[in-house]
């Protein structure tokens, strides 16, 4: 049986300076724990923690929690950006919606901490409200903020977005998922399933659906090839219905059907 991995990271330790705790931040991802949880240390009165707040230059805040706010190794400037980054990493690591398009971002950009680090730069440099947890605003920013750095892997990334969401959601594709090719895709996939209708149900080899879910399901396709060297599945045409996939076709059955 898998067990829950849950993994905390203090910062704001005594000796830890801001590239030592990037380095244990990517030593955590790398463990693929199940939840990441980034705290900061807090200086509680009375504490032997407390009575070094000179020897290690600490400043706190002087109400609950008594968070750290600067010590001899982390500036207070440091420390708003490592929270920056928090957010983020609880938005997108923790959120377990952005399974395989984090991985991907987490190599183009060198190192997970690389790319919460520049993201979250990006975000206060456009004005965007770093709170917001929408699926939908937070992965069209990612797009968009990756899209900047490395244009040339705009479509792939569409298509890892698009698979997190047919594993992750219930709902249809959101908006901006959808290019022309990909509502093409969904358009030729039900109507090469409406051969199949006897009766209000589609009987597809032995899988049975019933034509209403044909039409509340995702269908994926990838439009790079790069992505099957990725996520390990075949390049068919994916039926997914509230998270689970139903069964794959033939892309030619789809697209070429005069020729089968």
């Amino acid at each position: 049986d898998k067990f829950h991995l849950h993994t905390d990271l203090i910062a704001g330790l005594p000796y830890e300076d801001f590239g030592s705790l990037a380095k244990s931040f990517d030593d955590i991802i790398s463990l693929g724990a199940d939840h990441f949880q980034m705290g900061f240390l807090k200086i509680l009165p009375g504490t032997e923690m407390a009575n070094k707040i000179d020897k290690f230059e600490l400043i706190h805040t002087d109400y609950e929690p008594y968070e750290i706010l600067k010590n001899r190794w982390l500036s207070f400037d440091e420390i708003i950006h490592l929270k920056q980054i928090e957010k983020l990493l609880d938005k997108i690591q923790n959120s377990g919606k952005f399974i395989f398009t984090s991985k991907f971002c987490y190599q183009i950009f060198d190192s997970a901490f690389e790319f919460y680090s520049q993201f979250s730069l990006w975000l206060v440099a456009n004005g965007f409200d770093d709170r917001i947890k929408n699926w939908t605003k937070n992965a069209e920013q990612l797009l968009n903020f990756v899209t900047e750095y490395h244009p040339e892997h705009r479509v792939l990334l569409l298509d890892l977005l698009r698979y997190d969401w047919c594993i992750t959601s219930a709902s249809v594709f959101p908006v901006f998922l959808l290019s022309e090719k990909f509502k093409n895709l969904q358009i030729k996939s039900q109507a090469y399933l409406r051969q199949f209708n006897q009766s209000g149900i589609i009987k597809f080899k032995e899988f049975e659906i019933s034509v209403k879910d044909i039409k509340r399901a995702n269908y994926f396709h990838a439009e790079t090839a790069v992505f099957y060297e990725f996520v390990s599945i075949e390049p068919k045409v994916w039926l997914y219905l509230e998270q689970k996939v139903l069964f794959g076709i033939n892309p030619e059955l789809i697209f070429f059907p005069t020729r089968n």
